[in-house]
């Protein structure tokens, strides 16, 4: 079941608390220890559990050790992607034929976001259609926008003013495309993705000045170079994980291969701009919590298309009544069917 995770303005004053509770349980004084541990968990109901999320184990971890807390703030990830990923970075720029080619088959540029998918839950593939098939992309985004209507309900519009379309003309390419490379990682033995067998047909997005989507988890354009990041808004925040995953033991010695790990004891992880033919992989459960931060450019549209891969799990029941959702299943390697699906994958 999702909560919504403790504001990050809360956190150090909950894992003082716990620790605090642990040398009065050490020194004898239990009744006072288990009262501490009462007020952490009050404050941040993750402490209540077995097992903690990563920021709470960074987070004890560096307060036991005495260092000072620093609050990081996300990576923005603008134009240039080479600080997030310089082997992707350079993969694609070794490409001869950049327009056409699509480099990001190679199996270095596959096993370079398998890593990344593992480590940090999410990745980010420039250059993913081709500056071609970007520009009708683009074409069809505005010729799908007659289409459109109100993606949340009256009970949710606090949560999210976005318009939505499903399986819009125009976007079979990318469809293939998408399916290709989860095809790809798949056989690359990238866990995450080791159950997929289908997805959900196409939804196209729109946000307009002013429109956001609030922080969530799905499971319980403008053209290259135009969108400035900071002033424009409208990134795409990824967060790290609400619930416990397993550490890699191989971080130290990956972190040059595939760039910035995750940030420690940081809430967000990174902010990423809505560039033109930029494809992002992200685990969409409470491994990677994300939303869409407000447009802050006047008279604009931001266009997104998502595609959610899945496993043959139960649809989830919001998804299965929702009057907004389509959850018409493709399986990966056919036509459309009637299958079964939750979220797995992106």
């Amino acid at each position: 079941m999702w909560r919504p995770p403790t504001p990050p303005s809360l956190r150090e004053q909950a894992v003082r608390a716990y620790i605090t509770g642990e040398v009065l349980c050490d020194a004898g004084k239990v009744a006072q220890g288990i009262a501490s541990f009462k007020a952490a968990s009050s404050l941040a109901w993750e402490l209540d559990g077995e097992v903690w999320p990563a920021w709470a184990r960074e987070l004890h971890a560096l307060l036991l050790s005495g260092d000072p807390v620093e609050t990081a703030a996300p990576m923005l990830v603008g134009d240039d992607v080479r600080a997030l990923h310089p082997q992707l970075a350079a993969l694609r720029g070794a490409c001869p034929t950049l327009a056409t080619r699509e480099w990001w088959r190679s199996p270095d540029a596959v096993a370079a976001v398998a890593t990344s998918l593992r480590r940090r839950h999410f990745a980010v593939v420039d250059g993913f259609a081709g500056a071609s098939a970007a520009v009708r992309l683009r074409g069809a985004c505005k010729a799908a926008s007659l289409h459109l209507r109100p993606a949340a309900d009256r009970s949710r519009t606090d949560a999210r003013s976005d318009q939505v379309c499903w399986d819009p003309d125009g976007f079979g390419e990318l469809s293939a495309r998408t399916d290709a490379i989860v095809r790809l990682l798949r056989a690359a033995d990238c866990p995450a993705l080791a159950a997929v067998v289908g997805r959900q047909k196409p939804m196209l997005s729109r946000y307009a000045a002013g429109d956001f989507f609030r922080r969530h988890v799905d499971n319980d354009c403008a053209p290259a170079g135009a969108w400035d990041a900071s002033a424009d808004g409208g990134c795409l925040r990824l967060y790290g994980p609400q619930c416990a995953t397993a550490d890699s033991s191989e971080e130290d010695e990956e972190e040059e291969a595939v760039g910035v790990g995750r940030r420690r004891c940081a809430d967000a992880q990174a902010d990423i701009a809505p560039v033109a033919d930029r494809l992002v992989l992200f685990l969409a459960d409470q491994r990677c919590p994300h939303e869409v931060l407000p447009i802050l450019r006047p008279a604009t549209q931001r266009f997104a298309l998502t595609i959610w891969y899945t496993d043959a799990s139960p649809v989830p029941e919001f998804w299965a009544t929702s009057g907004t959702h389509d959850g018409t299943l493709v399986p990966l390697d056919g036509e459309a069917c009637d299958m079964p699906g939750s979220i797995s994958g992106m």
